[in-house]
């Protein structure tokens, strides 16, 4: 807590004493009101200057031979190498990659991943499907 406390005075220290070696009391009450009102934010500026996450996710299109030979594989491996948003290719007689879109959900989720997206060719929307339209595959 000290370490944070002088890091923070440190910069503020020329407009609380204003170039002067003497600490009034004026100054001592300025100095504890910018303490007290930092303290008052999470984790100070740490929260602001911390490393965010990013989302960073992937076509499965681009492994879709993978996928086709080792399925459960080559989902592991792009999520131990980062990815945890997923882009499907091809829904298929209701399911993607031969799951229904609540037990690509759960697969998903189980992995740490989630489906934010997918593209289709034009045959979902042939002859005798018009009108229907594909079930949700996350709820709101």
């Amino acid at each position: 807590m000290c370490a944070k406390v002088e890091i923070i005075l440190l910069p503020l220290a020329p407009l609380i004493l204003k170039n002067s070696m003497m600490i009034t009391r004026r100054n001592f009450l300025k100095a504890g009101a910018a303490v007290a009102a930092l303290s008052v934010v999470p984790n100070g500026f740490a929260s602001i200057l911390a490393k965010k996450e990013k989302a960073i996710g992937v076509q499965l299109y681009s492994v879709r031979d993978d996928l086709k030979t080792d399925f459960d594989g080559t989902m592991k491996a792009l999520v131990d190498i980062g990815y945890k948003r997923m882009e499907a290719a091809g829904y298929r007689d209701g399911k993607f990659y031969g799951k229904s879109p609540a037990e690509m959900k759960k697969y998903l989720a189980d992995l740490g991943a989630r489906m934010v997206g997918s593209h289709t060719g034009s045959g979902l929307l042939a002859e005798g499907t018009s009108g229907k339209r594909m079930p949700p595959i996350r709820q709101r």
